[in-house]
């Protein structure tokens, strides 16, 4: 008999939906009526359960079921927990190695015998089945809109810092995957979600320009070298400091131009952040240039700006105060998904590596070391730049980077055109034995399937029907029955280790009090 690759998920949290988009695999809101070890290949109880629930649930673990839980299960199970503060946690070891430092700032209730993640997740048997306690309110955590200093690490000991999102998610999104693909493991099945990047790249570069106050000269210079060297990068335009220039940017062939409001100020109002987009907008129109993506100024969103952005039909938008360094996502405003994507980008700029007194080589070894760790969590390496702040070799230095990589090159709107492809695709999968029975979107030529074997080794899947599908097939699936030994199987690429001191960048100095003070003076006068 078969078994759907499906996870279930036992209440429909808003959160909890978007962070299972974000990873793409295959999930549903559980039928209990359905709940057995054929029907779901794991499930999540992501609430506490009732009495019946919870024999439901005893009952697919002897099954052989697997089970991702926050506390639903743990409680009705009468395992043995321990409530602590949790600051942060600094820990890269199998199955988490891609997490490195998760940023937790609550308190949580974990299991005695938790061995993971500094002693806060469980991975074990348990009545037949098996068991992946993660003690963390994902939920909450996608709906959380802090935001904080942060110093980020660098090699030379001159860690730069900035204002960022206080809980970053996709330390939790790494998390839930990685427990997902141990408990497919333990069951001797394949895992599957469709993968992050177009057809099976191991990644994609894109380069943010932050335009501000750029002279026509630093942006000619800047084309000049991204033109060199082959890479397409994604102007968000100050336009206040460029409209008596506007018409410069028609001559940027190959780049993308977006905006970054009239004035370089991000508002706490809706009414004034639709007056500054709605003006940019003007004025970038009358030079022909029609922006789908918007950079707040000084990564700062709000709903007020989310909403403005939507009302004015923006496809993305890229805020590091909500994010970073992680995939695209959606937003989630209460129960409400956003219309405008999130595209998180790592929020170092040069600027801030000069403000922790970083000398020339120390910068370019930074971003070297970016690049080397978004790699190897298989991340989005898109980075960003003032032309202001010059620095040409080190823009130059990292083109090059990334070119001897093999990266995928792409725009900003270009990758969020693409995710918003992935995000409305659905598959279904199921495995019997030896055979893994595919339904994929028939439309969908740039999607891949990633299917991990319960020994690590992992294929992709190209989905979607060879050459044009025609308007009828493009609503359609199309089925594979695919013997699993047949799969272009490899290793997973090997993980990095993570600096020794990277528990340091949290704490607090007296340096990030003077710099929050400097930039709170800096929006005051804008």
């Amino acid at each position: 008999m078969s078994t759907r690759l499906t996870i279930g998920l036992v209440d429909d949290d808003a959160g909890w939906i978007e962070l299972l988009r974000q990873i793409g695999v295959r999930f549903g809101r559980l039928d209990w009526n359905r709940l057995d070890a054929r029907g779901y290949s794991a499930i999540i109880t992501n609430r506490p359960l009732s009495p019946d629930e919870a024999s439901l649930v005893e009952a697919y673990l002897r099954a052989g079921g697997a089970v991702l839980d926050t506390g639903g299960v743990a409680d009705r199970l009468s395992l043995a927990t321990r409530t602590r503060s949790v600051r942060r946690i600094v820990d890269a070891r199998s199955p988490f190695e891609r997490t490195w430092l998760v940023d937790v700032e609550n308190r949580i209730e974990s299991l005695d015998e938790a061995g993971s993640l500094a002693r806060t997740v469980a991975l074990g048997e348990h009545g037949g089945g098996w068991l992946a306690h993660v003690p963390f309110d994902v939920g909450s955590i996608v709906r959380d809109f802090r935001m904080a200093r942060r110093r980020f690490h660098a090699p030379s000991g001159h860690h730069p810092d900035e204002i960022v999102a206080r809980i970053p998610l996709h330390p939790y999104r790494v998390i839930v995957e990685s427990a997902l693909e141990w408990l497919h493991a333990r069951r001797g099945l394949p895992y599957a979600h469709l993968w992050y990047f177009p057809d099976d790249a191991r990644s994609v570069f894109a380069y943010r320009i932050d335009s501000d106050y750029g002279t026509p000269e630093h942006m000619l210079r800047l084309r000049a070298i991204a033109d060199d060297h082959g890479v397409p990068m994604t102007l968000f335009l100050h336009v206040g400091a460029h409209e008596e220039h506007i018409g410069l940017f028609r001559d940027f062939a190959g780049h993308e131009l977006a905006a970054h409001g009239y004035r370089h100020r991000t508002f706490s109002s809706y009414e004034a952040n639709w007056g500054n987009i709605a003006e940019a907008r003007q004025v970038m129109a009358a030079a022909g240039l029609h922006p789908t993506g918007f950079a707040a100024p000084t990564g700062r969103w709000n709903r007020g700006l989310d909403r403005a952005l939507a009302d004015q039909g923006f496809s993305y938008s890229s805020e590091f105060t909500l994010d970073y360094d992680g995939l695209p996502f959606f937003p989630i405003i209460g129960a409400r998904r956003s219309s405008v994507l999130q595209m998180p980008i790592h929020p170092v700029s040069v600027g801030n590596l000069a403000r922790a007194h970083a000398p020339a080589g120390a910068v370019d070894e930074y971003y070297q070391a970016v690049i080397d760790r978004q790699l190897a969590h298989r991340a989005p390496v898109i980075l960003y730049h003032h032309p202001l702040q010059e620095a040409w070799s080190t823009v130059a230095a990292i083109f090059e980077r990334a070119r001897a990589e093999g990266i995928a090159m792409t725009t900003m709107g270009a990758y969020a055109a693409w995710w918003r492809e992935r995000d409305a695709a659905r598959f279904e999968a199921s495995v019997d034995d030896d055979e893994v029975t595919l339904s994929v979107p028939a439309a969908a030529d740039r999607l891949c399937l990633r299917i991990v074997a319960p020994d690590g080794r992992e294929a992709f899947v190209p989905t979607g029907r060879p050459g044009v599908p025609t308007a009828a097939e493009q609503a359609t699936n199309v089925e594979h029955a695919i013997a699993l030994a047949s799969l272009p199987w490899r290793a997973a690429p090997d993980s990095i280790t993570p600096p020794s001191n990277l528990a340091a960048i949290r704490r607090p100095t007296l340096t990030m009090l003077r710099h929050s003070l400097e930039d709170a003076i800096a929006r005051f006068r804008q």
